[in-house]
Protein backbone atom coordinates (compact mmCIF):
# COMPACT_ATOMS: atom_id res chain seq x y z
CA UNK A 1 0.00 0.00 0.00
CA UNK A 2 1.08 3.59 -0.90
CA UNK A 3 -0.04 6.86 0.89
CA UNK A 4 0.19 9.53 -1.76
CA UNK A 5 -1.31 13.11 -1.32
CA UNK A 6 -4.03 11.82 0.60
CA UNK A 7 -5.05 8.67 -1.03
CA UNK A 8 -4.24 5.13 -0.52
CA UNK A 9 -2.95 3.06 -3.69
CA UNK A 10 -2.68 -0.87 -3.51
CA UNK A 11 0.02 -2.49 -5.71
CA UNK A 12 -1.83 -5.63 -7.02
CA UNK A 13 -0.12 -8.93 -8.36
CA UNK A 14 0.71 -9.14 -11.90
CA UNK A 15 3.53 -10.12 -14.19
CA UNK A 16 6.30 -7.82 -12.61
CA UNK A 17 7.32 -9.36 -8.70
CA UNK A 18 5.89 -6.62 -6.24
CA UNK A 19 8.56 -4.86 -4.17
CA UNK A 20 9.04 -6.04 -0.36
CA UNK A 21 7.88 -3.58 2.19
CA UNK A 22 9.54 -0.38 2.45
CA UNK A 23 11.15 -0.22 -0.86
CA UNK A 24 11.17 2.43 -2.93
CA UNK A 25 8.93 2.67 -6.46
CA UNK A 26 8.59 5.53 -8.65
CA UNK A 27 4.96 6.59 -9.18
CA UNK A 28 4.74 8.72 -12.43
CA UNK A 29 1.92 11.56 -13.37
CA UNK A 30 1.66 11.63 -16.23
CA UNK A 31 0.62 14.53 -18.48
CA UNK A 32 -2.94 13.30 -19.22
CA UNK A 33 -3.79 12.69 -15.70
CA UNK A 34 -2.96 8.95 -15.70
CA UNK A 35 -0.60 7.38 -12.89
CA UNK A 36 2.15 5.00 -13.37
CA UNK A 37 3.88 3.07 -10.75
CA UNK A 38 7.40 1.13 -11.24
CA UNK A 39 9.61 -0.91 -9.66
CA UNK A 40 13.18 -2.15 -11.06
CA UNK A 41 12.18 -0.57 -14.72
CA UNK A 42 8.90 -2.61 -14.94
CA UNK A 43 5.36 -1.27 -14.42
CA UNK A 44 3.15 -2.30 -11.21
CA UNK A 45 -0.54 -2.75 -11.58
CA UNK A 46 -2.12 -1.23 -8.62
CA UNK A 47 -5.72 -0.26 -7.55
CA UNK A 48 -6.73 3.39 -5.87
CA UNK A 49 -8.61 2.84 -2.42
CA UNK A 50 -11.56 4.66 -1.00
CA UNK A 51 -10.47 5.13 2.21
CA UNK A 52 -7.70 3.99 4.54
CA UNK A 53 -7.18 0.49 4.49
CA UNK A 54 -7.48 -1.61 7.71
CA UNK A 55 -4.43 -2.73 9.75
CA UNK A 56 -4.95 -6.56 10.64
CA UNK A 57 -4.58 -7.30 13.94
CA UNK A 58 -3.25 -10.51 14.63
CA UNK A 59 -3.86 -12.40 18.07
CA UNK A 60 -1.30 -13.71 20.05
CA UNK A 61 -1.91 -16.78 21.53
CA UNK A 62 -0.83 -17.47 24.65
CA UNK A 63 1.75 -21.05 24.65
CA UNK A 64 1.23 -22.21 28.46
CA UNK A 65 3.07 -24.91 29.52
CA UNK A 66 1.10 -28.44 30.03
CA UNK A 67 0.24 -29.17 33.94
CA UNK A 68 2.79 -31.65 34.23
CA UNK A 69 5.79 -29.73 32.92
CA UNK A 70 9.01 -30.30 34.34
CA UNK A 71 9.15 -25.74 34.18
CA UNK A 72 5.79 -25.80 36.33
CA UNK A 73 6.93 -28.60 38.50
CA UNK A 74 10.21 -27.09 39.35
CA UNK A 75 8.95 -24.15 40.13
CA UNK A 76 5.96 -24.84 42.04
CA UNK A 77 8.34 -26.62 44.20
CA UNK A 78 10.55 -23.86 44.53
CA UNK A 79 8.02 -21.58 45.46
CA UNK A 80 6.02 -24.32 48.04
CA UNK A 81 9.76 -24.68 50.15
CA UNK A 82 10.21 -20.89 49.95
CA UNK A 83 6.61 -20.10 51.79
CA UNK A 84 7.19 -23.01 54.10
CA UNK A 85 10.57 -21.62 55.26
CA UNK A 86 9.67 -18.16 55.51
CA UNK A 87 6.27 -19.40 57.20
CA UNK A 88 8.70 -21.58 60.42
CA UNK A 89 10.89 -18.38 60.36
CA UNK A 90 8.58 -15.68 61.15
CA UNK A 91 6.07 -17.95 63.52
CA UNK A 92 9.35 -20.05 65.00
Amino acid sequence: TISLDGRFIQLLKGVAPLPKVRRDVTVSLWLDGSMHIEYNNQQLNFGVLKGKPNKKKEEKQRNKPAKDHPWRILNNKLSRSSRTSFSREAFG
